[in-house]
Formats: C-alpha cells, sequence, structure tokens
C-alpha cells in the first residue's frame, strides 16, 4: 500500500528541501566560526565546541575580552539564523499541509472538480484549459512519476498533484471522484487507461451517490483498435450496470480530422468535373500512430467527383511489418484506394528523388505529411524534402506537437518572408488534446446536426425507436458516430465540388454529383469499420447489401444520399459558426 500511495506534494518536496540544506549550511558555519573564536577560551575541542552551540542561545556564552571577528560573526549571525529558521520552518510546514488542506477543500467544495490522470502533454493541456478559464475548475492530477517536470507547472496553475497509481482504487478514493465532475484517463499506455475507467466504475458502484442516468462523465484516451474494440464490447454487454458516461478519444485521430479541415488535397484548385484528370496523392513519412491515422481518414475523405481513388505512399523503415499488422484491422484497405508501402529509410538520396519525381507528375496532386515521432526529425526531413523538390512544389505537413519552439520559429520565419510557405505544421497537442475538443467536443457539433435530421426523418417514416440507428447522440453505436462526423468532415469537400454555385440554389445534377461522392465516402468507412457486401443487412455480422456501386443501388436506397445532399444548406449554416 505504501508503494502504491506515495501521496506527498511536490510542492511540499520542493518547498523544503532548499531551506533544510541552507538551514544545515547556517548551523555548520556558526558552530565552525565560534570554534574558531574561542580558540583563547579553552585548548580542549570538547569545551570550544560546547561553547559554540552556546552561541545559539542568546546570552549563553562567556565570550572572551577581546573578540576576534570571527566571534563578532558568529554572536550576530546565530541568533538572527534563529529568527530566519523560524520562518522558513512555518513556510515548510505550510508548503507540507498546503496541497492536504486543498485537496481536502475539494471534498467540500461547491463546485465539482476536475480528475485527470496520467501527467504527460495530453493531460497537462486538459489541466492548463480547465485552470486557464475566467473562472477557473478546481482539478487534481494523478501521475505516479515524483520527479515529473510538468508538476512544478501544474502548482503554478493551482492544480493539486496527487503522486499515486490512478489504476488503484485507493488513489481514486483519496481524489474523491465521488464529487467529481468528470475524470479524464491520459496516460501513455491504452491498458492503463481502460484500467481507470473500469477502477473508477467499480468505486462508484459502491454505496455511490452517482445516478445511473447521470453517471460521471468519463474521458479515455484509447488508440489500439483491438482495446477500443473489446471496451465497447465490454460496455454493450453490461449496459445496465455503469456509472459512468464513457467517452473514448484518440488525439491522433483528433489531429488528422483537424488537418483535413484546413487542407485539401486538391488544393487551391478544387477537382470539379467528372472528367478531371487529376489524382491526389498522399505520401507519408513513418507510418507509425500519427501517420495510420492521417491515412485512414485521407482514405475515407478523399472522394472527388471524378471517381478516381486516392493514391496512397508509405516510406517508413519497418513498413512491411506494419503494412501486415495495419491489414489485420483493416483488410479492404487496398480495395479503397491505390496503396504502395516502401521500407527504406527516407533520408535516402534515391528515395528523396523519387518523390520529386512524384511531384513532376502531371495529373498527380502531391501531399507530403512527414509524421515521424520527433518534432525536430521531422522539421528537419521537411526542409530536406523542401530542397529537394523546390518551393512551391507540394504542400510539406510536418508533425509538430506544439505551438511554440520549432513551429513558431517556422512560424516567424514565414511571416517575414516566402521561405517555407510550403511547410504547415500540424498535430499540435494544445488543438487535438483541447478541453473544447475533449470535453466539449465541438468536433461533433455539425454530426449531432446530422443525426438529429436522421433521425427525425426516419422516425416519420415510421422506423422503430429500437433501432440501433435511432438512440440519442450520447447512446449511440461509436461506429454509427463515426459515420456521422465522417459524412460531416466530407461537407468542406463537397463544398468546394460546386465552387462557384451558391449553396442554396444547388440543381439537379450537382446534387446527384454529390450524392455519388456521398455514396462513394459512405463504402469507405464502412469497409474500414468491418463491414462487407451481402444479400440481408446483419447489424452483428457487419453485412450490408448497399456496398456496392451507385448505378446498382435501388431508386429508395439512392434516395438516401440525395436526402444528405439536400441538407447541405441547413449543414453549411452550422459549420460556420464552428472554430
Amino acid at each position: 500500500m505504501a508503494n502504491d500511495l506515495t501521496i506527498k506534494s511536490a510542492r511540499g518536496r520542493r518547498a523544503y528541501i532548499t531551506p533544510v540544506v541552507l538551514a544545515l549550511v547556517w548551523i555548520a558555519l556558526v558552530i565552525s566560526l565560534g570554534y574558531i573564536g574561542f580558540r583563547d577560551a579553552s585548548p580542549r575541542l570538547s569545551d570550544r565546541i560546547y561553547l559554540a552551540l552556546q552561541l545559539f542561545y542568546i546570552g549563553g556564552s562567556n565570550f572572551p575580552q577581546h573578540l576576534g571577528w570571527e566571534l563578532q560573526v558568529a554572536r550576530f549571525l546565530a541568533p538572527a539564523g534563529m529568527f530566519l529558521t523560524l520562518m522558513v520552518g512555518i513556510q515548510v510546514i505550510t508548503f507540507l499541509l498546503v496541497d492536504k488542506v486543498r485537496r481536502w477543500a475539494l471534498r467540500v467544495n461547491t463546485r465539482k472538480h476536475v480528475v485527470v490522470c496520467g501527467l504527460g502533454r495530453k493531460g497537462f493541456q486538459i489541466v492548463t484549459d480547465f485552470r486557464s478559464k475566467k473562472h477557473p475548475d478546481p482539478v487534481l492530477v494523478i501521475d505516479k512519476d515524483e520527479s515529473n517536470q510538468l508538476i512544478c507547472d501544474c502548482d503554478r496553475l493551482g492544480a493539486v498533484v496527487l503522486i499515486g497509481d490512478a489504476t488503484k482504487m485507493e488513489t481514486l478514493r483519496k481524489a474523491y471522484i465521488r464529487s467529481a465532475k468528470y475524470i479524464v484517463a491520459t496516460c501513455g499506455d491504452d491498458g492503463a487507461n481502460i484500467e481507470i475507467a473500469l477502477r473508477a466504475e467499480e468505486l462508484l458502484s459502491k454505496k455511490s451517490t452517482v445516478s445511473k442516468a447521470s453517471g460521471l462523465p468519463c474521458f479515455v484516451h484509447i488508440f489500439n483498435l483491438e482495446l477500443r474494440t473489446l471496451f465497447r464490447q465490454y460496455r454493450a454487454l453490461t449496459p445496465h450496470s455503469h456509472r459512468t458516461q464513457l467517452t473514448i478519444f484518440n488525439v491522433y485521430e483528433n489531429s488528422a480530422r483537424l488537418l483535413f479541415r484546413s487542407h485539401f488535397m486538391d488544393y487551391q484548385h478544387p477537382i470539379l468535373r467528372e472528367d478531371d484528370p487529376r489524382q491526389a496523392h498522399l505520401v507519408v513519412f513513418g507510418f507509425g500512430q500519427l501517420g495510420e491515422s492521417i491515412v485512414l481518414q485521407a482514405v475515407k475523405l478523399a472522394h472527388f467527383p471524378n471517381g478516381k481513388k486516392l493514391r496512397v505512399t508509405v516510406i517508413d523503415k519497418d513498413a512491411t511489418r506494419r503494412h501486415n499488422r495495419f491489414l489485420v484491422h483493416y483488410g479492404s484497405f487496398h480495395e479503397l484506394c491505390e496503396a504502395d508501402f516502401i521500407e527504406s529509410d527516407a533520408e535516402k538520396p534515391a528515395v528523396l528523388d523519387q518523390v520529386a519525381r512524384w511531384c513532376d507528375e502531371r495529373h498527380s496532386v502531391v501531399t507530403l505529411a512527414v509524421c515521424f515521432d520527433s518534432d525536430s526529425h521531422s522539421l528537419s526531413f521537411g526542409l530536406s524534402l523542401r530542397n529537394r523538390i523546390g518551393p512551391s512544389r507540394c504542400p510539406i505537413l510536418v508533425r509538430m506537437e506544439s505551438h511554440a519552439g520549432l513551429a513558431k520559429l517556422i512560424a516567424d520565419v514565414k511571416e517575414g518572408s516566402e521561405h517555407f510557405r510550403e511547410i504547415q505544421g500540424f498535430a499540435k497537442i494544445e488543438e487535438a488534446s483541447s478541453a473544447a475538443v475533449v470535453i466539449s467536443d465541438t468536433l461533433n457539433a455539425l454530426p449531432r446536426k446530422i443525426h438529429t435530421d436522421f433521425v427525425r426523418k426516419r422516425a416519420n417514416e415510421g422506423r422503430s425507436p429500437d433501432d440501433p440507428s435511432m438512440k440519442r447522440w450520447e447512446d449511440l453505436d461509436p461506429d454509427l458516430k463515426d459515420s456521422n462526423w465522417q459524412q460531416a468532415e466530407h461537407l468542406r469537400l463537397k463544398l468546394r465540388a460546386i465552387t462557384g454555385i451558391t449553396v442554396d440554389k444547388i440543381g439537379e445534377p450537382d446534387v446527384e454529383k454529390l450524392a455519388k461522392m456521398e455514396h462513394s465516402r459512405w463504402i469507405a468507412e464502412r469497409c474500414l469499420a468491418g463491414w462487407r457486401r451481402g444479400s440481408v443487412k446483419d447489424v452483428a455480422k457487419r453485412i450490408h447489401p448497399d456496398l456496392k456501386p451507385w448505378q446498382e443501388l435501388e431508386d429508395r436506397v439512392q434516395q438516401y444520399d440525395l436526402e444528405a445532399v439536400r441538407l447541405i444548406p441547413e449543414m453549411e449554416s452550422v459549420d460556420e459558426q464552428l472554430p
């Protein structure tokens, strides 16, 4: 228990170490000066030490008639130091107790607090957002690492830091999660985040005052697809026992969504016609968690009026193994795009020469995405790419996890000159892991609107309210949520496909063109979610009869896509209000 719960305040540790060291130095200095100063009073070592110790008591020493400078300094330094030590002691005690008092205050505070488990970049961004508001929310952070440098930053923000293992019920109990507003699990390990959610559920079920109807909002970061699926299946199999409202988020997925909201793979000249010969080509360097998310989002979005599939090239030192692992999850990937995985060091001259040739291809619209784990490595390679292919040839998207540092350096250079204008930073933690995105769910404002309209129309048609697709947004199956927000993300591409046409005056030819794009997008989204074509729809087995080309669809089914397009004027009005 002691190992699991070292509930010490980092603030207290840092507060008392320096004063204690200074006090010891002061005592040693006084004794040393006194020992030297009393050299004429007694030749014996023990007597001189005893007389030096009496300096700490005013009037306690018998001073010789002639005082050397050592005793002059020591006799004033001793009482002055005692006074300062008293002040420091009071300060140390205050520091040692303040976090305990602040943690206790969370329990009695009328304003509920936010519990953040895991103090990495993601967790600290959540803390910063909640503490930087005009009316800051109380925040308690749990982290196992006593030496975490972000602890001091949390302390300056006024957050309470609890050193302990958030996967242990006793730690969560000491965080008073029963009176919490939210609990956010952002540890670097998916398994730990899931365990935190399970332990919170278990703790709340024991004499909990949290009702099943409301539940404690619990936000869990999970990247691994198998763990996400397993956890969701567990929740689905035990629907009546939950005391938490679970939301699974993935900052890499958020980064990909945010990226393609501002970057279009057909550049400034949209693909408008069915006979447009151009093909979007995405080249990804580094196929880790971020690179994988970028590729998936691109394949889900890159559906243009000319019907040409997205071309994807992945370059990675471990491409073969990562490709095979990727196909285990997304077996239909190669049916949805023209993909090529190249196992090579991206910095090789031959690779750079090949990239330059791709950029020279007449009908290719190339986007280069550098997704290495290190910001400095990504930027360095991005600059090498620019030097090799030349300026203004194609956009170079470079992973930069913060607005500060290297990202600010590039931004300042771009602001003052035309240099590096093709280099764009993305995947910033300040955006992908912000409280607005994770907690307030701002990325899903438009998908909620789409789902609400869908439920209303299907209800008017007589569809059963027990249908899984008719549930409230909060209770909707994650795959169906994903379908709604993918449709919302594709709205911007549809609007580009009718450039020059007023949205409220879309003609029927354009309605059909956009409907075909929507159906193509829907097929990609469903297939990547594990669905396959079959004669009879079976949700449990993920079989759907409409996973086929637009021209083979029944008129009734085509109307679904046509209806979605006719809703674009309403959706655009909502989308314009989004950040």
